[in-house]
């Protein structure tokens, strides 16, 4: 038995080394799909199947590839802002070693990191990177909004389990350590601003494009994700803002506001409907109601009655409860000493110092704000390297964008992701938005260098215009001497 298993083991390592050296876009976008869908094997050895990958992409790199090593070098580990992001991470991984250790750990998690920002900038920069994370994330999406349909049809709950993980990995999951059905609206969400994208840049039919977008935000909305929904918002809104392909009219805008009003309108009578036929109350639409109607009507003064469970108790208000407990995080912040407060605690600071005061619970949940825990666990200078960071990029790709020197999405992709972790928790320092990161360096310098290429044809055209000229002013003078 051993035998086949190890025999097997070798036959898989053999063949990944084949695709990285012969294919190495496919592997690229298995990564990727691992990354997004957050899909891992283990294997016998000291890697798992994404460390498997990411070795071998690397090792190609170093080993068969020396064009896009020269390229690494020159335009990414010479670049001021990557400077910066290893600055980030050499200062959170000597404040969590200080404070706790774990010296192999931190080591291989700065590892990891800084090899996902080069194969995000290596996949994007031959121009092959668009397709790449086109069919990766809109695969994940797609898996994401099966995974949902599924959970909710087989359990009528919002504890999502992965369709794939079960059938492939024969993995079991109970309703405590299923998946969270926000993280899997944001890989929807992903996948519904690349369809989106490569709709409105001719790069994907309306035949293709309309049932994707269709699926994929049947998956945002049943997931009930106020978090991705808000994400989802502003991400389409700084697109529409960016992106010269798109035109608005009052016709379009109307359309729009009356598609939105007819949605809510019916998704409130059909399920007063379905409530007075006495047969079809269950706790999942319970709590899709309270979530996309009772509790945004609260805040926004619509509904000032309190809603009440099924033991009578009052519902906790999400989004107060979460506003409140960045309160209490950043007002325990204040009280460190000057030196935390410039470094921070070290990753994994805010649960082992207990910020999160969970004592009821009996276990710490998270901080619910991905800046605020930058905040507490890198310092404010960790905070404030990473946000510049996020506006750099964010600029320089708007610009890009609006001038047609690039055409891919990711800096949607990421603003999403930077939108989403206002309310929830490390998904801004997570292999996935570094590998994004990586990508968006890309996209800067190949940007830049059609920008620079450009000019120089037009310099080149005008040169050339003025020396024609010169030559016809020259000609009559030679005729004349003749």
């Amino acid at each position: 038995m051993d035998f086949i298993l190890y025999s097997s083991a070798i036959l898989v390592v053999l063949a990944l080394l084949f695709f990285a050296i012969e294919r190495p876009y496919v592997v690229a976008a298995v990564l990727v799909f691992c990354f997004v869908y957050r899909f891992n094997v283990e294997l016998p050895g000291p890697l798992d199947a994404r460390g498997l990958l990411t070795l071998f992409l690397l090792g190609r790199l170093f080993l068969f590839d020396n064009h896009n090593y020269q390229l690494v070098r020159k335009y990414l580990f010479r670049n001021f802002n990557f400077a910066l992001l290893v600055l980030f991470l050499l200062i959170s991984f000597y404040t969590t070693y200080s404070y706790y250790g774990e010296l192999k750990e931190q080591v291989q998690l700065v590892f990891l990191l800084l090899v996902s920002i080069i194969l995000g900038f290596i996949i994007i920069i031959n121009g092959q990177g668009q397709k790449v994370f086109l069919r990766a994330i809109v695969f994940s999406g797609v898996l994401s909004t099966i995974d949902l349909l599924w959970s909710i049809i087989k359990y009528g709950t919002l504890n999502i389990r992965s369709l794939l993980k079960t059938v492939l990995l024969h993995e079991s999951l109970n309703e405590y350590s299923a998946y969270n059905h926000g993280t899997l609206a944001l890989i929807c969400c992903f996948a519904l601003v690349m369809v989106y994208f490569s709709y409105i840049k001719k790069q994907m039919p309306r035949l293709v494009s309309a049932p994707l977008i269709l699926f994929l935000s049947l998956g945002v909305i049943i997931s009930t994700s106020r978090s991705t929904i808000i994400a989802m918002i502003f991400a389409f809104v700084i697109l529409f803002i960016v992106q010269k392909e798109i035109q608005f009219n009052l016709k379009k805008i109307m359309r729009m506001v009356f598609g939105f009003a007819l949605f809510f309108i019916s998704f409130y009578f059909i399920y007063n409907a379905l409530l007075s036929s006495g047969d079809f109350k269950m706790s999942f639409i319970d709590e899709t109601y309270y979530r996309l109607y009772e509790e945004p009507m609260s805040l926004l003064g619509g509904n000032e009655k309190k809603v009440f469970d099924e033991y009578g108790d009052a519902k906790v208000r999400n989004s107060e409860w979460r506003y409140n407990r960045s309160m209490k995080g950043l007002a325990k912040y204040s009280r460190l000493n000057l030196k935390i407060q410039m470094f921070g605690l070290g990753i994994g600071g805010y649960e082992n110092k207990n910020f999160g005061e969970d004592y009821s619970r009996g276990y710490t949940l998270g901080a619910h704000n991905g800046y605020l825990l930058i905040l507490i666990e890198r310092g404010i200078i960790g905070l404030l390297i990473y946000i510049y960071i996020i506006l750099y990029l964010s600029f320089k790709s708007f610009k890009l964008l609006r001038q047609g020197l690039i055409d891919t999405p990711i800096v949607y992709v990421f603003l999403t992701l930077a939108f989403f972790s206002i309310g929830n928790n490390a998904e801004l320092t997570n292999q996935l938005a570094f590998l994004l990161l990586g990508a968006m360096f890309a996209n800067i310098k190949e940007g830049l260098t059609s920008n620079y290429a450009i000019e120089e044809s037009l310099n080149i055209s005008s040169d050339r215009g003025i020396n024609n000229q010169l030559v016809e002013k020259e000609e009559p003078s030679l005729i004349l001497k003749k």
